[in-house]
């Protein structure tokens, strides 16, 4: 009985953490004291390689009566998924929903989560750089397929990550 009061009481704080604000959609308008939009997430790549549209198989936005926050990409299992920029990991493991997932610090009040993992490379604590391998795709938590889901939070408000990532007509 107390182990798992303990348990539930560790949980809530990141649950709530996580979600909080998770709605909002990008704005340039920065939370005092911050650096604007543009500036706090310049750089970004794509987490897993995206040569045509239809690899993004879930976009960001409203999905029936549920907002989604992030981008669903496909990917085949073991496929190696990439820190969209330099950070440090924060949080890996198991995420009721996300299943096994990486959370990058980006600083500038900049998180991103990769989520549905099949393998976890990396571990809380580690600096990582953009382009290095973290996590390998797969279907964990509630994913009906081998994807990876990607969010990018600002100031703890989730934002559309396309708009950060460089257009597939450049790549």
């Amino acid at each position: 009985m107390y182990g798992r009061k303990a348990r539930v009481l560790i949980a809530l704080p990141l649950a709530a953490a996580l979600t909080a604000c998770s709605m909002a959609t990008a704005s340039t308008t920065a939370p005092p004291g911050s650096l604007r939009l543009a500036d706090a997430l310049s750089g970004m790549i794509w987490p897993l390689p995206v040569r045509a549209p239809g690899e993004v198989s879930s976009t960001y936005g409203v999905r029936g009566v549920r907002h989604h926050d992030g981008l669903d990409i496909r990917g085949s299992a073991g496929d190696p998924i990439y820190a969209a920029r330099d950070g440090h990991v924060i949080y890996s493991g198991w995420m009721s929903g996300y299943g096994n997932i990486v959370i990058l610090d980006h600083s500038n009040s900049v998180t991103t989560r990769y989520a549905h993992a099949s393998e976890l490379i990396v571990g809380a604590g580690e600096r990582v750089t953009r382009g290095q391998v973290i996590a390998r795709v797969g279907a964990t938590g509630n994913a009906t397929g081998n994807h990876l889901h990607f969010e990018v939070l600002w100031a703890g408000r989730a934002i559309d990550p396309s708009s950060l990532l460089p257009s597939m007509a450049a790549r």
